[in-house]
């Protein structure tokens, strides 16, 4: 049996049919050597299928993410605890799951990874406060949870573009 794109098609076998392309080659010929090579390693492992497909396999359905109210715990737990050096075992007692499920489902929830998420918050705090202009750079840094001025200038520069410094002056001019 064959399907509409002319792969072969073995309903028992649990193969799905792919469109089969490679950059800037023709496409593979149905009897070829080259067809077969990656079609077997489909069959053999699906999850390869996003290697040769345009349509990569969607996650799970079951996997839905965080439900709200845990989400929001999480986030105000974040907030109050920005200064404080945040651990991945605290934030899992917080949600009442494992470190592993936190970390999988935050991620399908928003998108972003924990780490991320605790990076971005603090780099928000700080802005605020460096539109307050009574603290230095170093002393913000501390303030928002960074342990040293450095790492919170290479993390405020990737996510404004700047150093803080310098966004300072140009917000305040």
């Amino acid at each position: 049996m064959r399907s509409e794109m002319g792969a072969p098609w073995n309903a028992g076998a649990g193969l799905v049919p792919i469109q089969l392309s490679r950059r800037g080659m023709p496409p593979l010929e149905l009897g070829s050597p080259e067809f077969r090579g990656p079609w077997i390693e489909v069959a053999r492992n699906p999850t390869q299928a996003s290697r040769y497909s345009d349509n990569p396999p969607k996650p799970p359905g079951n996997c839905k993410g965080l439900d709200n109210l845990r989400l929001e715990r999480i986030t105000e737990y974040i907030r109050v605890h920005l200064s404080n050096q945040l651990s991945l075992e605290e934030l899992a007692s917080v949600a009442c799951l494992s470190h592993f499920h936190l970390c999988r489902m935050f991620k399908i929830s928003t998108g972003q990874t924990l780490h991320q998420c605790v990076t971005r918050l603090r780099i928000e705090r700080s802005q605020k406060l460096l539109l307050q202009n009574r603290l230095s750079v170093a002393e913000i840094a501390v303030a928002v949870g960074f342990g040293d001025q450095s790492r919170f200038t290479c993390a405020f520069r990737r996510f404004t573009g700047l150093p803080p410094a310098e966004w300072r002056r140009m917000i305040m001019s």
